[in-house]
């Protein structure tokens, strides 16, 4: 039988790299960077969080998000809606539109299609004629805990999430 040279050698050199590699892995580090972030959730969320509509229950909004949005939105990508990453503070800012017209489409979207409404229906035709299900039963404060949560979202890469800080401001 032929004798391997150095047999040892190569396997210790083999499993170092191969414990260097697992080591630089992104996925690790996404891991951890998620873990970060995740951290930071939860301690926004035990501050409470005020969104462009009113306070919010972050960790309220955040399990109402679960329940209810998450099936059909993500938070920083579009699915069979859109992305919803502080998306309260960019309808406001961006369209023009009121908080009151936010509590209005999450109670019933398919009635302000069908009224005409300008932006209700561009959404509804860029999502492939897609209504938004209806959530009559959420109160104005209920989708304030979920705008307070979306609100503490937002995308600084278009993979990757961070929270805001919430540091009291110097004046």
């Amino acid at each position: 039988m032929k004798k391997v040279l150095n047999r040892h050698q190569l396997t210790a050199l083999f499993g170092f790299c191969l414990v260097i590699s697992f080591l630089f892995s992104p996925s690790l580090r996404a891991q951890e960077e998620a873990a970060v972030a995740e951290a930071e959730q939860t301690e926004a969320a035990e501050a409470g969080g005020e969104g462009p509509c009113g306070p919010g229950d972050v960790a309220k909004g955040k399990q109402l998000f679960n329940q209810n949005c998450a099936a059909c939105h993500a938070l920083n990508r579009k699915m069979t809606g859109p992305a919803l990453a502080n998306a309260a503070t960019r309808l406001i800012e961006e369209e023009g539109l009121d908080c009151d017209w936010i509590y209005s489409w999450i109670k019933n979207s398919p009635g302000m299609i069908a009224s005409g409404d300008a932006y209700a229906n561009r959404i509804y035709e860029e999502y492939n004629q897609a209504a938004m299900t209806a959530f009559p039963t959420l109160s104005d404060q209920d989708i304030n805990d979920i705008i307070a949560y979306l609100s503490l979202i937002h995308i600084s890469e278009p993979t990757r999430l961070k929270t805001r800080s919430r540091m009291p401001s110097s004046a």
